[in-house]
């Protein structure tokens, strides 16, 4: 039996699991948990990194795994990723040629930053398609800090998926046009091309601190625009991006749509987070949504449901889906359930339409034409 402990992180906290794998590849979970983080004192640091190393420490010497093996989950949004067409070129050339493209069109990494690529076989002309990917030099070296700094042996770093296919609605079959979603955060921008939930391409923005909400959008409405045009150099010639959904209230993404109208010729949507938790009343399989569930203990959410027609309806099973712990994998149970829903029409007062003074039974009122 092998032992394990796997952390991911944010600004706000770091996220843990240790468990120990048994026979058959089940996992036992021994212990969960999460720790605040709070933000670093240092005035020239960018992001809480010297509290996450005093944070994994702490966790690795209250349950003591030095011999356990270390994940680093890996936000998505850490790992820039983009995909174009190289000209042909021998193995011992090929690294080198998509070293200085990928840094043409990689926005996050610098000059020292890792690339790393996948290459698909040559067309025959000659020329290649390749997906290359890159980190961050900051973040590449957070994580060989925590390794470093975590006390065990063995440790190896995943990238987590990122969450934002969530927002993108259901297309037809036959639909084969691709959404762009946008997420503006605190510092950073996410940008995600998706076409029947797969996704095309991902770019993630770094935003300066202090700058105005408008600053901001004029940044990213033009990293969106260079993004559309970075599109046409794809392996999939068809892909057509005409709609972007912007993840926040419209009050929230107000700035940028106004910045997106006229520079771009997509149709923009607003989609809202707080759609996970209440559920969207025209989807009769939209469901609940808990954001955090601690262990041994209960929750209660409603979901609103518009019934197309009165009458009848049986509750069969109720399906339950969770990306616990850290969003690799859907597991789901179906619970059977014996349930009836009676829908009745809408109720409202009647209003006699006679005075009140002169009024009789209803239907001893004699009409006079």
């Amino acid at each position: 039996m092998s032992k394990f402990l796997a952390v991911s992180w944010n600004s706000q906290s770091l996220h843990y699991v240790f468990g120990e794998k048994r026979k058959g590849d089940a996992v036992h979970v021994l212990a969960a948990g999460e720790k605040k983080l709070v933000e670093s004192v240092q005035s020239d640091s960018d992001g809480p990194a010297p509290d996450v190393l005093r944070r994994l420490r702490e966790i690795t010497d209250q349950l003591k795994v030095g011999r356990a093996k270390l994940i680093l989950c890996v936000n998505r949004g850490c790992v820039e990723s983009v995909e174009f067409t190289v000209p042909p070129a021998t193995d011992d050339e090929l690294p080198t040629l998509v070293q200085n493209m990928a840094r043409r069109q990689l926005s996050g990494p610098g000059e020292d930053a890792s690339i790393d690529f996948i290459s698909f076989p040559p067309r025959d002309d000659g020329s290649g398609y390749v997906n290359a990917m890159a980190m961050a030099p900051e973040d590449e070296q957070l994580i060989h800090n925590l390794a470093e700094f975590s006390g065990c042996t063995k440790n190896s770093a995943v990238v987590v998926t990122h969450p934002l296919r969530v927002f993108v609605p259901d297309q037809q079959e036959t639909d084969q046009s691709a959404v762009l979603v946008v997420s503006v955060g605190s510092q950073s921008a996410h940008l995600l091309v998706v076409r029947h939930q797969r996704p095309v391409l991902s770019r993630t923005l770094s935003l300066a601190r202090g700058q105005s909400r408008e600053a901001e959008a004029r940044f990213v409405t033009g990293e969106i625009q260079r993004t559309m045009l970075s599109i046409g150099d794809r392996r999939e010639r068809n892909v057509e991006v005409n709609r972007a959904v912007l993840v926040g209230s419209p009050l929230e993404t107000e700035i940028l749509a106004g910045q997106l109208e006229g520079r771009v010729q997509l149709a923009i949507s607003h989609v809202s987070a707080s759609k996970l938790v209440t559920g969207d009343i025209a989807d009769l399989e939209q469901g609940a949504f808990f954001l955090k569930i601690t262990g041994q203990s209960k929750e209660v959410q409603f979901s609103r449901i518009c019934f197309p027609r009165r009458g009848s309806y049986s509750l069969n099973e109720v399906k339950v889906s969770t990306l616990f712990p850290f969003s690799f994998f859907v597991k789901s149970r179906v619970i059977s359930v014996q349930e009836e829903l009676v829908v009745l029409p809408k109720l409202f007062e009647v209003v006699p339409t006679v005075p009140v003074a002169n009024q009789d039974f209803l239907g001893e009122q004699r009409a006079e034409q």
